[in-house]
């Protein structure tokens, strides 16, 4: 990392810290100290303190998984706040002193439940093209996997973010109930750094694609599920991604939870947001970027008579980054073209915009509907000790 020397002119540069593999996620400077959250694996980053030449200071009370936020300062503030959670862990808040090597927990989340511990296992398997793509599986540790384990399969994948294992309401209550709960780190994500980024970009974007499904291949070739057994989920870029992957291998998946998504790659640039989309995806005005546009576009690859799988998509008017047009209209081509008995759902509200952000009722409500449909599509239900239990489909 280079700053401007505050002796030098713009144009001249000293170096604090110099470059190596780890991406940087972000940085901040709190008293003085040069504070930069680096990714240290694919599915973890931490936090690295730096003196103002460029000397490394050692921080003690620092988590070790997970992901750690942006760390947050007022100007001219001694400590810093930051918080990390992981896949089992919900999210606790950090402070920081760098000047006194200090971190300590500032607050917790309160529960009046007894969280499961969870068993993640980390590891690789190779891409269509054979390139090697980083995966986690998390799950109780008091639940034994086969090959009819209830899986749910997500990923990001685009503009370069790194998504690092963090918490989330719909992981928790997957791994709780005794579910397999997966997540990829696909290109078009930033986890391996920019190039990672770039092999999953514009014309590049089908290997984010490739890698997902690959991963679905992975896990049912390892004996982990059946197909009758694994959800997708993704929201955003990810909601392109299992919008991708449903039309292009709907073999795969039983159903799929698609929320805040973009489907019409051919017209998504006409609408609320694309500025954000244009470099990341491509233009449909440039003809060679329409190409390869059309290729993907999960709602012009839509086919009359293939059995897709169950979907429920989720949107609302007031999402301005992912027009609502997108879900609304892949809803309707699916249920006019699918030959599957299964349904095709679309879950909508005016105030829902591209966050989810709802009252408190509402986005309880929502995530019981997403769990009450992949459960009864996926042919469960929860037993005695709330576990999931098979149950003969319908």
């Amino acid at each position: 990392m280079q700053m401007t020397s505050s002796r030098a002119g713009l144009s001249e540069f000293m170096e604090v810290v110099p470059e190596s593999d780890m991406p940087v996620k972000s940085f901040s400077i709190v008293d003085g100290i040069l504070l930069l959250i680096c990714v240290t694996s694919p599915w973890t980053n931490g936090i690295f303190a730096y003196s103002s030449d460029g000397e490394p200071i050692s921080l003690s009370g620092l988590p070790n998984d997970g992901t750690i936020e942006p760390i947050r300062a007022q100007p001219r503030s001694k400590a810093g706040y930051f918080e990390s959670s992981t896949i089992g862990k919900p999210p606790t808040i950090y402070g920081i002193e760098p000047a006194n090597k200090r971190v300590f927990v500032w607050m917790t989340t309160p529960t009046r439940i007894s969280l499961p511990r969870l068993i993640t296992i980390k590891t690789w398997f190779n891409s269509q093209d054979g390139t090697r793509i980083p995966i986690s599986l998390s799950y109780r540790d008091d639940v034994k996997l086969d090959d009819r384990t209830p899986t749910m399969l997500t990923a990001y994948g685009g503009f370069g973010v790194i998504d690092t294992l963090r918490y989330s309401n719909r992981s928790f209550l997957w791994t709780a109930f005794g579910g397999l709960y997966v997540h990829v780190g696909i290109r078009g994500g930033g986890e391996l750094g920019i190039k990672w980024h770039q092999e999953g970009l514009r014309e590049k974007k089908q290997n984010s694609f490739d890698d997902f499904v690959a991963a679905a291949e992975w896990l049912l070739s390892q004996g982990y599920t059946v197909p009758t057994k694994l959800a997708i989920v993704g929201g955003s870029n990810s909601g392109l991604l299992v919008g991708a992957a449903l039309t292009q291998r709907p073999d795969l998946f039983a159903a799929v939870v698609c929320f805040g998504p973009l489907l019409d790659m051919l017209r998504y640039h006409l609408f609320a947001g694309a500025a954000i989309g244009l470099p990341e995806y491509g233009s449909p005005a440039v003809p060679a970027e329409y190409e390869y546009l059309r290729r993907y576009s999960p709602y012009h690859q839509v086919k009359d008579g293939v059995a897709y799988p169950a979907v429920l998509f989720i949107s609302g008017d007031a999402d301005t980054r992912c027009d609502p047009m997108h879900a609304r209209k892949m809803a309707a081509r699916l249920q006019q073209a699918t030959s599957s008995s299964r349904p095709v759902l679309l879950d909508y509200r005016k105030n829902r915009g591209h966050s989810g952000l709802l009252p408190l009722g509402q986005r309880i409500e929502t995530i019981t509907n997403q769990f009450c449909f992949l459960m009864e599509q996926l042919s469960l239900e929860l037993d005695e000790k709330n576990l999931f239990r098979h149950i003969p489909p319908l």
